[in-house]
């Protein structure tokens, strides 16, 4: 939240060390939050992805396991990928393409190594659940009932990231998207 100096100048020291440690923990997080904050330019559509952006930068550092590392590895990824073909069948297009197996075979293996991390949406909930109470009265005001708010955020989110049809009828309108921005930062 962006204060007026005259509300954080009798501890403006604690407030920049304060600062100064969190962009040393997560400096990318930082900038697309200045980013978002301060870029006079930025559409309200840019301004909402660079701030899902930044969630989902900030989100590997407090992610999620549905499992150990260790048990996910031995019960679930090396039989899954043991189970992969050797190769994939060859490229039978007629003219020159990249080879469309090597991209499936490689978008299979990332999703088994990715598999035991807690998706976006369930991160963001997350998120948004444990802010304070004075945070959370902030983002969720005048909103009843908060799944379906964050979960409308996400829908808006995959679908401007992904252009998913299927993320469009749950997408928030471009109307809201300012409102959104503001609850956001």
């Amino acid at each position: 939240i962006i204060l007026p100096l005259k509300r954080i100048e009798h501890n403006l020291s604690k407030v920049l060390t304060s600062w100064f440690s969190l962009y040393a923990k997560q400096p990318i997080v930082m900038e697309l939050m200045i980013k978002a904050f301060f870029d006079r330019f930025l559409t309200t559509r840019l301004q909402f992805l660079t701030l899902m952006q930044a969630i989902e930068v900030y989100a590997p550092k407090n992610h999620k396991h549905f499992m150990s590392r260790g048990k996910y590895k031995k019960l679930v990824k090396q039989p899954m990928l043991a189970a992969f073909p050797q190769s994939f069948p060859k490229n039978t297009f007629k003219i020159a393409l990249p080879d469309p197996y090597a991209d499936l075979q490689e978008n299979l293996e990332t999703r088994v190594h990715y598999g035991n991390v807690v998706g976006f949406k369930s991160h963001f909930y997350s998120l948004s659940q444990s802010l304070s109470s004075s945070s959370r009265n902030i983002f969720f005001s005048q909103i009843r009932n908060h799944k379906n708010f964050t979960d409308s955020i996400v829908s808006t989110r995959d679908y401007f990231t992904h252009y998913d049809p299927r993320s469009k009828k749950r997408k928030r309108r471009d109307k809201n998207l300012h409102s959104i921005c503001r609850r956001l930062k």
